[in-house]
């Protein structure tokens, strides 16, 4: 469990329709958004922990979690091999996607991620 991936539950709304809405119907809504947010998130990580329990305790799987290993590590080495492998301009559109995302994240959450 690298944490190399992150869940996102979205709202997607008309600029206009939003910019419609009152400021109490606004502030109702994306406190509401942010609530289905994190019960997308509790509900992926209970399904998560049961998967990978289930396959520890029924087929011998042994699962490292963040606590069991080097992630910063995990990180470091697996941007090394990103910047290596994938240099052709075809890449291009993945990297400035892949870079906006890591800027997101790091604004975001404490954790490193790739």
């Amino acid at each position: 469990m690298t944490q190399h991936a992150l869940t996102l539950s979205f709202s997607i709304v008309n600029r206009d329709k939003w910019n419609s809405l009152s400021e109490k119907d606004r502030n109702y809504l994306a406190k509401k958004f942010a609530e289905q947010n994190t019960t997308a998130q509790d509900e992926v990580l209970e399904y998560q922990e049961d998967t990978f329990g289930k396959l520890e305790s029924q087929y011998g799987m042994t699962v490292y979690r963040p606590e069991d290993i080097d992630l910063q590590a995990f990180v470091d080495n697996s941007s090394a091999y990103l910047s290596k492998n994938f240099t052709d301009s075809k890449y291009d559109g993945w990297w400035a996607y892949r870079n906006n995302a890591q800027k997101w994240i790091s604004e975001n959450y404490n954790e490193p991620r790739i």
